[in-house]
């Protein structure tokens, strides 16, 4: 069945060039302010999140505390020693998208990752472990923000429920400045009508 695009988004196109991408850097074990380049970081889900869960990448054998998410984050997307194997792959997709063309808000980019040869079933080969059942990811929405700064969100959408709560992984990629910043985040069901809400708060709070 075609998905219909809603009413919030609006589809991407590809144009020539290379757009660089926004993130959020912080720290994984190690204090807020250290100089490591890549990590993770644990905030709270904010209260106008509701009950939003946040998991773990597979390969991390740290518990994530109830009511918190986990960033992994480095300051440069092409240097991703040290994060989980599921994210450094999932960070080589994101470098893909760079010459998307975007427009302001929330829009699906699905068709034209597929023309630069990203499709939503690529990240979730890499993205999650084999073991137990899963919805396969059919939609990759973007959410292009002030300067260029941009998120992605991989999930998969029933075409006769746009807006429905869905998990998926958030990615924020940062054109703001070189190296360009990247962060990956394992979220439970959130509506897509709230990507930029979500981007406001995991791409911009977290700092290194």
């Amino acid at each position: 069945m075609r998905f219909e695009v809603s009413r919030f988004l609006k589809p991407a196109n590809v144009t020539i060039g290379i757009i660089l991408l926004m993130g959020a850097v912080s720290s994984g074990g190690f204090a807020m302010g250290s100089s490591h380049n890549n990590g993770q970081m644990d905030i709270q889900v904010p209260a106008s999140f509701g009950d939003l869960e946040g998991y773990v990448a597979p390969g991390d054998s740290e518990a994530l505390p109830t009511g918190f998410l986990r960033i992994y984050s480095t300051k440069d997307i092409q240097s991703v020693a040290g994060l989980p194997e599921a994210v450094q792959a999932q960070a080589a997709l994101v470098r893909k998208l760079d010459p998307l063309s975007l427009q302001s808000g929330i829009q699906d980019a699905t068709d034209a990752a597929v023309q630069l040869g990203v499709t939503p079933s690529d990240f979730d080969r890499v993205a999650y472990s084999s073991a137990g059942k899963r919805a396969k990811s059919n939609r990759i929405l973007a959410v292009e923000g002030k300067n260029g700064s941009r998120a992605f969100f991989v999930a998969r959408i029933a075409a006769d429920q746009p807006d429905g709560a869905v998990p998926g992984i958030f990615h924020c990629v940062e054109q703001a400045q070189l190296p360009v910043a990247y962060s990956a985040t394992y979220l439970g069901k959130i509506a897509p009508s709230t990507l930029i809400e979500i981007k406001e708060e995991i791409c911009q709070k977290p700092k290194m």
